[in-house]
C-alpha cells in the first residue's frame, strides 16, 4: 500500500497450491500439516486409498498428542473418503504395515466406524421421532402442508419430543403452525445420544 508515494505496508507470502503436489513427495515428513495435507494434493483416482494409508501411517509415527491426532485423522478421512472397492486393498496396505504402526492405524479406522454408526444411530432416533409425529398429526388435522412439513424437518430431537407433548393441547393445524413459527430452542440431546453410545457399546462388546 503506497500513500503519497510513501510504502505504508508490504505483504510478501508464498502460494502453497497443495493441490498442484504430488502426494508422493511427502512419504517421509514428519510435519503433520503437511501429512492432513496430502489428502489435498494430486491424487489419480487409483491412488485414493494408498494416499490414506500413507497418510495414517505417517500420522501413527509422528510425535502428536491424541487430540490432535484425531484432528488430523478426520480431515483425512474427510478429504478421501472412504469407497467400498477400495476396502479390500486399503486393509491389505494396513496389513503390511509393522508393529506397534499396523495396530494404531487400525484404531483409527476402527474409531472411524465407531463414530459412523454412532452419527447414523442419533440421526435414525431424530427420523423415528419425525416420522411418529407425522403419524399422531395427519390423523387429528388431515395432509400436513409442504410448509409444515418441510418446518418439521428442521427441528432438532429435543424439539420433536416438545412438539409432540404440546400436541396434545393442540385444537387445529393452525396451533401447529403458530408453534413452528417459534418453536423453543434446541436443547442438548443427551438421552439420544446416550442411546447410540449404548448401542454403539453393545457392538463394541459383540466385536470383542
Amino acid at each position: 500500500m503506497r500513500i503519497l508515494s510513501r510504502t505504508i505496508l508490504s505483504f510478501r507470502y508464498h502460494v502453497l497450491q497443495s493441490h498442484r503436489r504430488d502426494w508422493r513427495d511427502f512419504l517421509g515428513t514428519t510435519n503433520p500439516v503437511a501429512i492432513a495435507l496430502m489428502a489435498w494434493m494430486r491424487i489419480a483416482p487409483h491412488d485414493r486409498w494408498r494416499v490414506k494409508a500413507a497418510s495414517l501411517r505417517l500420522l501413527v509415527g509422528a510425535r502428536l498428542s491424541q487430540s490432535h491426532q484425531r484432528i488430523i485423522s478426520q480431515f483425512v478421512d474427510v478429504y478421501v473418503p472412504p469407497q467400498a472397492a477400495e476396502h479390500a486393498a486399503f486393509q491389505a496396505e494396513v496389513a503390511s504395515f509393522a508393529m506397534p504402526q499396523r495396530e494404531a492405524v487400525m484404531d483409527i479406522v476402527t474409531s472411524w466406524q465407531r463414530e459412523g454408526r454412532a452419527e447414523g444411530r442419533a440421526e435414525g432416533l431424530v427420523e423415528g421421532k419425525l416420522r411418529l409425529l407425522e403419524r399422531q398429526l395427519m390423523p387429528k388435522f388431515g395432509v400436513l402442508s409442504d410448509d409444515v412439513t418441510a418446518r418439521l424437518t428442521l427441528l432438532s430431537s429435543s424439539q420433536l419430543t416438545a412438539l409432540g407433548e404440546a400436541l396434545l393441547d393442540f385444537t387445529s393445524l393452525s396451533d401447529v403452525e403458530r408453534w413452528l413459527i417459534a418453536p423453543p430452542p434446541p436443547v442438548n440431546d443427551d438421552e439420544d445420544e446416550d442411546e447410540a453410545d449404548q448401542a454403539d457399546e453393545a457392538d463394541q462388546a459383540d466385536e470383542d
